[in-house]
Formats: C-alpha cells, sequence, structure tokens
C-alpha cells in the first residue's frame, strides 16, 4: 500500500467518526481525525527557534502510542542532522528552489505525522513543509529508520 492511498483512506476514515478528545501529557490537547490517529488541537513547539507545528500520531481509543509519542521526542534530538538529506528532495521536488542558495529560510516545516506502517507495522514519519515559491502545494517527506526516502507534492 503507497504513501499517497495511506493518506486518502486515513481522510476517508476522518469523514466517517465522531471526534473524541484527550489531553496527553506531552502534546496536550488532541483529538481523533481518524480511527486511530490523534492530532494536537493547536500547533506545537517541536523546535526551539521554529514556529509550533500540527502533530498527529498513530495510537488506539484511548489517546496516542507512547512508543510514536518517544519517537516525536527522539526526532526533536535528530531533526538538524536529517536536514542535510532532506534538502535535495525538497529541491529536486521544486524545480523553482534549485537556483537558491539557501534552501531553509524559505521552507517551513507545518506539520508532523508519526504512524506505523499497515504492511510490516515499522515507524514512518511524514514531515509536511510548505516552501515560499510554492504556497500551494505541500511537500510530504517520508521518513523511514532516520533515513528521508521520498516526497510526495500534495495541493
Amino acid at each position: 500500500m503507497g504513501l499517497l492511498h495511506l493518506l486518502r483512506q486515513r481522510l476517508s476514515d476522518s469523514l466517517h467518526h465522531a471526534v473524541l478528545h484527550v489531553e496527553d501529557p506531552l502534546l496536550g490537547p488532541m483529538e481523533q481525525v481518524a480511527e486511530g490517529l490523534w492530532r494536537t488541537t493547536g500547533a506545537y513547539a517541536l523546535f526551539e527557534n521554529a514556529p509550533p507545528v500540527y502533530v498527529t500520531l498513530e495510537g488506539d481509543h484511548a489517546g496516542p502510542a507512547p512508543d510514536l509519542r518517544a519517537m516525536l521526542a527522539e526526532l526533536q534530538g535528530r531533526y538538524a542532522s536529517l536536514r542535510p538529506a532532506i534538502e535535495p528532495l525538497l529541491r529536486n521536488a521544486d524545480p523553482r528552489s534549485a537556483p537558491r542558495l539557501a534552501l531553509w529560510p524559505h521552507a517551513t516545516l507545518e506539520s508532523v505525522e508519526i504512524w506505523r506502517h499497515p504492511g510490516d507495522h515499522h515507524v514512518v514519519l511524514a514531515l509536511d513543509y510548505a516552501l515560499d515559491d510554492f504556497p500551494e502545494y505541500i511537500f510530504v517527506i517520508r521518513v523511514e529508520n532516520w533515513q528521508p526516502m521520498d516526497v510526495l507534492v500534495t495541493g
């Protein structure tokens, strides 16, 4: 099952369920946006000196999975080392950014999703970026085993 199919299925599921709310000890108020998928109700300050982002974590009826919450904490420590590998994916997806010397002043992390792959249940992260040159699109970077794998452009 591809990433795009999974995202479409989650969106479809979100249209057919009653919204539940929980108070997460780390992230604060969260709502269930689809069966087993929890999103912060407000933006969360994930990184110092960066705009807050929305966070979505897989879980169960009681709230986000504790091990995925731990992955979010690990992302905070690993994010700076991921950025050099993310940059070429963003540049290749947005040809207008290639000539620019500095990408990061023009790329904003908007949200983070963490879930288990439906096939083998390994953890997948999706980092959603907005680029100044392409404001109508979101660039979703899929990260597995702390390696950026590919980019999906939505809009």
